[in-house]
């Protein structure tokens, strides 16, 4: 892909997945889907590239990312190649209960590779629902809420000394870099500028 570290992409999504989708979204099962061969698909070319970032980085932080990404393939596949109407309802968020389950298992496993099953399983509700209701509920994704959560960690070592890239990794970050792009998205400065600016 242009821009890459790849040539290309594939997805694989086993019929089994795209069957649980269908339940969720209350239909009887997935259509046998249709398309012409070499097909150029403009939305799965752009899930692809928006991919490409979390694939080379291979963080823990991004299969949350990409199990969102996931998601939204299997509702464009759905609705475009297996004549499934999905519509586009209000959900309501979670309930503070919920929330705070859902925060507090992320927190607790930042560490390691959480998977956005996980977190809805734990909170007893099914992916695509969770998805919709934490974003309406935290005003933000799983992945960005724990990307947040991280740098906000990072503020209280950065009114040390300690190195900047010891404070990447004790924050679960992939690497300085990785945690100077997130904090400046966040903060609008990097975290060596943030600590600067501490000091005056």
């Amino acid at each position: 892909m242009h821009g890459s570290a790849f040539e290309n992409v594939r997805f694989s999504i086993p019929r089994s997945v795209l069957e649980d989708f269908a339940r969720e979204q209350g239909k009887p099962s997935f259509a046998a889907h249709t398309h012409d061969r070499g097909l150029d698909d403009p939305v799965v070319r752009s899930l692809a590239q928006a991919l490409a970032p979390a694939l080379e980085r291979g963080a823990p932080t991004d299969r949350l990312f990409v199990d969102y990404v996931m998601l939204a393939l299997q509702t464009h596949i759905a609705s475009h190649y297996g004549g499934m109407d999905v519509p586009m309802q209000r959900r309501k968020g979670l309930s503070a209960r919920q929330l705070n389950a859902a925060t507090s298992y992320l927190s607790d496993n930042s560490g390691r590779d959480v998977r956005v099953t996980e977190v809805a399983a734990h909170c007893g509700l099914s992916l695509s629902y969770f998805i919709k209701a934490f974003k309406c509920a935290a005003g933000r994704t799983p992945h960005r809420w724990l990307l947040e959560h991280r740098a906000q960690r990072s503020l209280s070592m950065l009114m040390g000394n300690q190195p900047i890239a010891e404070i990447a990794a004790a924050c679960d970050f992939a690497d300085q870099a990785h945690f100077s792009r997130v904090f400046k998205q966040i903060y609008g400065i990097t975290p060596g500028s943030w600590r600067h600016q501490q000091k005056l």
